[in-house]
């Protein structure tokens, strides 16, 4: 038996056999009012509270303060965090009313709450009523490293998609010059990509494991393969070309085989920039990222940053005319679909509070500024501008694309984080 089950002198924590009706866990489930926590979830926990209170089982029923009543708080998580609304006894609508004849108005009251009540001092209510006495105190794990590396295999996935494309359906002429620093750049971004991951891993050892044990029901080990394969059918056409380009390799060969290595590449690329959309929907206990729409996401935001980068090797290498024509056409566009698609989500109805708290720490808390200054502003509506008032200011408007899109992954990947869990 476990431990607690062992030293607690009341008997008040059972443990033992469910699939046992005659074990005494199961006849106390038979008999007794139980509850779970968060079984809107489907992960089918096996903890039971018997006559259980919402106020311990809800981590956001009670407000938070910056301490507990017998603990001090020491990791980030709800320390400045976005604070449950609570009722004050004065109010801005606590004054003497009117209607238009001059009858006076009753002040209105809170659905549910009594006259002068509850308990107040001095015209204010008790707020300590219900505090957190002590709870699991856990540390943020994913900081600045998974906003930038959202943004770096956006970059990386998206060019070599862009290229595929071209190749596919022959959307504009082949260039070897233009292939060979777009796909340098990529793999540049992905370089970078594996090194933020790594730098994540609280043991980067484990990346190993990942790749030689992997667990294929998460998205993390499919995330991994597939980011590997894509790097290495990138760059083994990469170096293809770059072998016909310095005549190392016939370039009939190589022009023979560009459609089937293109088709080989698009769907690895696709999925390294639409994986994380799964990856973070595997978090059930971050709500806010379960979102339907994220994948689709996660696309136009490939689309806006790699056309972008796009036209910045534009400054250094001459690309075919027709491929200027499609990223004119495409970086503005996928801007703006960008832009719909992040406020449809926000049109969604949220499944949770859980989801709710966190849309709102985003948009109206902690985060406000890297969503609507850093993300919406810098990242959508100054670029659109720029491309329409001011068309030599291109460069601005990649520059400032890929910083915006920088902070509002930042204040989606944090937000969530920062509403208490347990």
């Amino acid at each position: 038996e476990p431990a607690c089950v062992v030293v607690c002198p009341e008997h008040a924590i059972l443990a033992g056999d469910l699939n046992d009706p005659a074990s005494e866990i199961s006849r106390k489930l038979s008999t007794a009012q139980v509850t779970v926590r968060k079984p809107e979830q489907g992960t089918g926990p096996k903890l039971f509270y018997i006559n259980g209170n919402d106020w311990s089982l809800h981590p956001s029923a009670a407000q938070t303060h910056d301490s507990y009543v017998w603990a001090d708080k020491v990791t980030e998580q709800n320390v400045s965090a976005y604070e449950l609304p609570v009722v004050n006894g004065k109010s801005r609508l606590e004054r003497d009313l009117q209607s238009k004849s001059g009858t006076p108005l009753r002040t209105p009251q809170e659905q549910g709450r009594p006259l002068n009540g509850p308990i107040q001092f001095g015209g204010r209510v008790a707020e300590h009523m219900v505090q957190t006495a002590y709870t699991a105190q856990h540390k943020i794990n994913w900081h600045w490293e998974l906003p930038t590396y959202l943004v770096t295999k956006s970059i990386a996935g998206g060019i070599f998609m862009l290229l595929s494309l071209g190749s596919m359906f022959g959307l504009f002429n082949f260039d070897s010059a233009t292939f060979l620093a777009a796909g340098f750049t990529a793999m540049v971004f992905m370089l970078i990509t594996t090194i933020l991951l790594i730098k994540d891993l609280s043991q980067p050892k484990r990346f190993l494991n990942i790749l030689l044990r992997p667990q294929w029901k998460s998205w993390v080990a499919r995330g991994a393969y597939i980011m590997v394969t894509f790097t290495a059918v990138a760059g083994l056409w990469w170096l293809l070309e770059a072998g016909a380009f310095w005549n190392i390799l016939p370039a009939d060969l190589v022009e023979s085989i560009r459609p089937i290595v293109s088709w080989i590449v698009f769907p690895f690329a696709l999925g390294v920039v639409i994986y994380t959309a799964f990856l973070l929907g595997q978090a059930e206990g971050r709500d806010m990222w379960q979102n339907n729409l994220l994948p689709f996401q996660l696309l136009s935001q490939s689309a806006m940053v790699a056309s972008g980068v796009f036209f910045a090797l534009s400054a250094f290498v001459e690309f075919p005319a027709d491929l200027q024509g499609i990223l004119s056409i495409l970086f503005p566009s996928s801007i703006a679909v960008n832009l719909l698609l992040t406020f449809a989500g926000k049109l969604n109805s949220f499944p949770t509070d859980t989801a709710m708290l966190a849309s709102r720490e985003m948009t109206h808390g902690k985060f406000r500024n890297h969503y609507w200054w850093g993300g919406i502003a810098l990242g959508h509506i100054l670029p659109l501008v720029l491309m329409i008032a001011f068309a030599p200011a291109l460069p601005v408007a990649v520059f400032v694309t890929l910083i915006g899109l920088f902070f509002y992954e930042y204040a989606f990947v944090m937000a969530p984080q920062y509403i208490p869990n347990s």
